[in-house]
């Protein structure tokens, strides 16, 4: 079974990919058109409305990526927890709130959230509000060199 969500008929697609051997390039538009984009698995008969999965389009091999919009959320959609990979939700716009195993943390633009392994997880705007926020999924405990320690000047 495919477990991977790829761009539905009817959402926009993106613009400009360009995927090489090492690089891939794309635009998403305005972080206002992400409403347009729909992601789906037809496997498991899933759409993901507002919601743009970049590991398959950019051929990303370290990480997930997504871009999100939520709006006039009244609950709580998608509780899940991942067994290998932590999550980072940096939020662009608006407010709202992420639940992390039943505690509520209240974030809105420029706020950064990480959530390690085995937590329960979920995400909502306010009510009569909106928002976008980008969420990076990578293995827990994988980093073994960053920044200077990783780069080499030329």
């Amino acid at each position: 079974m495919d477990m991977t969500f790829n761009f539905a008929e009817e959402s926009k697609q993106l613009e400009n990919l360009e995927v090489k051997e090492n690089w891939a390039f794309c635009d998403i538009g305005g972080f206002d058109k992400i409403p347009q984009y729909v992601m789906e698995n037809k496997d498991i008969n899933l759409k993901c409305p507002s919601k743009i999965f970049l590991h398959k389009a950019l051929n990303l091999t370290g990480a997930e990526m997504s871009f999100n919009t939520l709006s006039n959320s009244k609950e709580y959609l998608g509780k899940h927890k991942h067994k290998e990979n932590e999550e980072i939700i940096i939020v662009l716009s608006g407010e709202g709130y992420v639940l992390i195993d039943n505690q509520e943390i209240k974030v809105k633009e420029g706020s950064i959230v990480k959530i390690g392994t085995g937590l329960v997880r979920a995400i909502k705007s306010i009510e009569n509000g909106s928002l976008t926020y980008i969420c990076i999924q990578t293995k827990a405990n994988s980093l073994i060199s960053y920044t200077l320690t990783d780069a080499e000047m030329v």
